[in-house]
């Protein structure tokens, strides 16, 4: 398989598969404020797993915020604000695999041009 279906399989694992159970989940007059979560911590448990871990918090707290800016002052819709907040998690997730994919494949990182 190569390094671009792999990725993108884990972006529409991480994307589509989430974002779609928050909007049935919000459809289904489940609280808004509690599937809006779901999709963000999918990424996020991802990046602190793999060892990201302040890169993580960090984009979690930056999704909840603009979570929040957007849903109550602003009125944004919730299906809206679902797609919009879970797509940082999951390309950040997406572009780490795919540049470890690359590095793996050429060999890595030769030790005289790390600095």
């Amino acid at each position: 398989m190569c390094q671009g279906t792999i990725v993108a399989i884990v972006f529409a694992a991480l994307y589509l598969v989430p974002n779609l159970l928050e909007v049935c989940a919000a459809s289904t007059h489940v609280p808004l404020v509690s599937c809006v979560v779901f999709g963000d911590i999918v990424g996020c448990a991802i990046l602190f797993i793999i060892g990201l871990r302040v890169t993580a918090v960090g984009i979690y707290a930056f999704a909840m915020a603009v979570e929040a800016l957007l849903l109550w002052p602003i009125g944004m819709s919730g299906a809206a604000l679902v797609w919009m907040t879970g797509l940082l998690p999951a390309v950040v997730v997406a572009v780490f695999l795919f540049l470890r994919l690359a590095l793996s494949s050429a060999g890595g990182i030769p030790n005289d041009q790390r600095k």
